[in-house]
């Protein structure tokens, strides 16, 4: 394909800000373009590209690499503010709270919801990839090839994209700290990637980039330590401005070499400026994560436990939690709750035994199912709160062995197969090997995250809305009609998924055989997915879908829920409310008798929770149930609803939706975008729509930002002009006016 033409800001008429009909029918078939950001190829972008860099990005690979004197230069060099691509990375979600436990309503209620689990992670693992194969029928051919670095930063540098190679997670609720893990460079600063910002924040998740390895030459004035006439530390200043500029929590430090004693306590005194700093610059949260390499004595010396060598870097060197070495067993567990207690540290909260399970299938080992580490967490969590929990844990690297293991599981090597292995690993990593979390472990089964963490939301208020996306489909639609046929995936507009995936049990007392439950990326409301519940329903198994942790209060004023949802004949379908002050019951609320809302293949259901004023709902569900004789029962969910009636007035038209810079391809069918506009924080989300001439509409993205790139626009026929709508989306669910311009093709 020829190189884009670039293209003036001049060459496009601004349209005017006038409203259109939220929803028109979705545009001529073959004429549909996907959301879809730069494809990283770990080279710059080619000539004529306005792709969005990644920040940082400099001889090959993206980032800010620290391990030399010129590259802290270039470090320190970096201003956000005058890089045009800077905008493109921002996460602009804010770190949401979590509620209080309630450990009647948890899937295990025995479990200790202090325990804490961090994740140091890659992010969008291709689900395909010929960076390792392995041979099971001798068991013997295993290779890393020398494109390792190419392939696993396929993904791993673009804010969302328009493949289905992609693994997507969908389970935030058992994490309470990320880390972005750099594909294939230790030497380096690495931001985490604003998607997977956007939603740890949204389910209350701290996000942090990685530092590993810098260079720390003493008296360099560009060596990590560095510190002008002042005595200020110019480059621990400058991390935290990236922090603050593009929207995370801290850092991951991973020191693994040793230095001079003496710079021990100037990397503290690094550390402590940073926090300082943070403070200054009004950041809420900025927290830092130390490794367990370098020791307070200077040497390079994993402890794999909570010692004197390592516990410095908690007590005085201004580190909130330590990620502790994979080589520890009961012994060191034992003693490291000695030596917290000796030292006034509370464990749970600052220390992470970590679990390698990025060691299974690398190396030149051939995979093995990683579910099996969960074993080695019962040395610091006894499963299933059979006993108090002494530690918290940590897994690196989650996302890149539930790809790999299921590569070699998949029925055969296409990507819907694999797909398919690697979503069913994933429930049974997280939910435990029933892929049910209140399910006990079947003998001599593997655990699942569930079995050691209690879930966590942050679901304590109301509007409370949801539907269900994984952040990643097919096709898109907006309120049940498709507006795009391309496939797309973007984690950064994932909405809170539910709690529990899937906690199913007999509905109303009942015992039969419970449904199945899934994701279905076949068809959905809004978004690129609903749920399904789907099997034989006789009136004697009717299920009960638990979805969501909650802590809202009713009040004493009325609020309602409402429930978009398709069901077959014979399957009735109603609400679940569980209160913190009945946790062990739910109370159903039928929808057949519910106000009903014909939305053509949807239906939405609204029910008055006045009844249940001054009461504190404390779950949600679902309940299918059938009063006749056995058939097959389908029942998707397309979007939940809790709110204050009375607040659905649209809000105000975007302020400065503007085309930045456009480059149309030479066969002048297509053209790329950047669009820009003023973030209003009422705003969830923003999704940007181009108009047929005929009618009909197309999605282009969507995101909770002030910036997009549009990859590839396409051209209807011969049109000379193409009017582009931004539409805004309130915290309700509440479409606001649009914002419009116009481009000149």
């Amino acid at each position: 394909m020829s190189a884009p033409q670039a293209r003036n800001d001049d060459e496009v008429r601004r349209g005017g800000l006038s409203r259109r009909g939220f929803l028109v029918a979705a545009g001529a078939a073959g004429l549909v373009a996907g959301m879809a950001g730069p494809a990283w190829a770990a080279e710059p972008a080619a000539a004529g590209s306005i792709a969005p860099v990644w920040p940082g990005t400099a001889g090959g690979f993206p980032g800010f690499e620290v391990d030399t004197s010129a590259k802290i230069a270039d470090l320190l060099a970096y201003v956000p503010e005058k890089d045009p691509d800077a905008k493109f990375w921002r996460s602009r979600v804010p770190l949401a709270a979590r509620i209080p436990a309630l450990t009647q309503a948890q899937a295990q209620p025995a479990l200790d919801p202090r325990t804490r689990a961090t994740n140091l992670s890659q992010v969008y693992m291709p689900l395909t990839s010929d960076q390792a194969r392995y041979n099971p029928s001798d068991g013997t051919d295993y290779a890393v090839t020398t494109q390792h670095a190419d392939k696993a930063a396929e993904f791993q540098y673009v804010r969302y994209g328009t493949s289905v190679n992609v693994y997507v997670p969908r389970f935030s609720q058992y994490q309470d700290i990320f880390s972005g893990w750099p594909a294939s460079n230790e030497s380096i600063t690495c931001l985490p990637n604003p998607a997977y910002v956007d939603t740890a924040h949204r389910n209350g998740v701290i996000a942090l980039g990685a530092i590993g390895n810098p260079y720390m030459s003493a008296g360099d004035p560009h060596g990590f330590l560095a510190q002008d006439e002042s005595g200020r530390f110019v480059v621990g200043d400058k991390l935290v401005d990236l922090a603050a500029f593009f929207g995370f929590d801290g850092y991951f430090l991973n020191f693994e070499e040793s230095v001079p004693v003496a710079q021990v306590a100037k990397i503290m005194a690094m550390f402590g400026a940073m926090k300082a700093r943070a403070s200054q610059l009004g950041l809420k949260t900025f927290h830092l994560q130390w490794y367990d390499s370098l020791g307070v004595d200077g040497n390079l010396s994993y402890q794999n436990a909570l010692t004197a060598v390592n516990e410095g870097w908690l007590l005085d060197g201004h580190c909130d939690t330590i990620f502790l070495n994979y080589w520890w067993g009961q012994p060191e567990v034992d003693s490291s709750v000695t030596q917290a207690k000796k030292a006034g540290l509370d464990l749970l909260n600052s220390a992470f035994f970590g679990i390698e399970m990025e060691g299974g299938g690398w190396q030149g080992q051939p995979p093995v199912d990683p579910t099996g580490y969960w074993a080695k967490a019962t040395a610091p969590v006894p499963a299933n709160g059979s006993a108090p929990a002494k530690a918290s844990v940590a897994m690196f690297d989650a996302v890149q062995d539930t790809v790999r293991w299921s590569r070699q599981q998949a029925a055969d090597p296409s990507v819907p197969a694999i797909a398919a292995a690697t979503y069913d690993y994933e429930r049974r990593f997280w939910s435990g090997a029933a892929k049910n979390p209140a399910a006990p472990v079947p003998a001599g089964a593997n655990f699942g995250a569930a079995n050691f963490f209690a879930e966590r939301s942050v679901i304590g208020s109301v509007p409370f809305v949801t539907r269900f996306g994984t952040g990643q489909g097919t096709a898109f639609y907006l309120n049940g009609d498709k507006v795009g046929d391309a496939p797309w995936f973007h984690a950064g507009i994932q909405d809170l998924l539910p709690t529990w995936q899937w906690w199913t049990k007999p509905y109303a007392g009942g015992n039969g055989s419970a449904l199945t439950v899934d994701y279905d990326h076949t068809t959905a409301f809004t978004g690129g997915n609903s749920v399904t519940i789907s099997g034989k329903l006789g009136p004697a198994n009717g299920t009960e879908v638990r979805l969501y942790k909650t802590a809202i209060s009713v009040g004493g004023s009325a609020l309602t829920a409402s429930l978009v949802y398709q069901a077959n004949a014979g399957s009735l379908v109603s609400l679940g409310l569980t209160f913190q002050d009945r946790a062990g019951a739910t109370e159903w609320l039928p929808l057949s008798g519910a106000v009903r809302e014909n939305l053509g293949r949807w239906t939405r259901a609204t029910v008055d929770l006045g009844r249940f004023a001054n009461r504190t709902i404390a779950a949600l569900s679902v309940g299918v149930h059938s009063r006749t004789g056995v058939h097959d029962c389908l029942v998707r969910l397309g979007e939940l609803i809790i709110d204050a009636p009375g607040r659905c007035r649209p809000g105000p038209k975007p302020l400065g939706f503007a085309l930045e810079k456009s480059a149309v391809n030479s066969a002048r069918t297509a053209a790329q975008l950047r669009l820009t506009w003023e973030l209003d924080n009422t705003v969830w989300y923003y999704d940007i729509l181009r108009h047929h001439p005929g009618g009909g509409c197309t999605w282009l993205g969507r995101i909770s930002a002030d910036a997009y790139h549009v990859s590839a626009m396409p051209r209807v026929g011969q049109e000379k002009m193409t009017s582009l709508s931004l539409l805004p989306t309130d915290f309700h669910g509440v479409p606001g006016l649009e914002a419009t311009l116009d481009f000149r093709w």
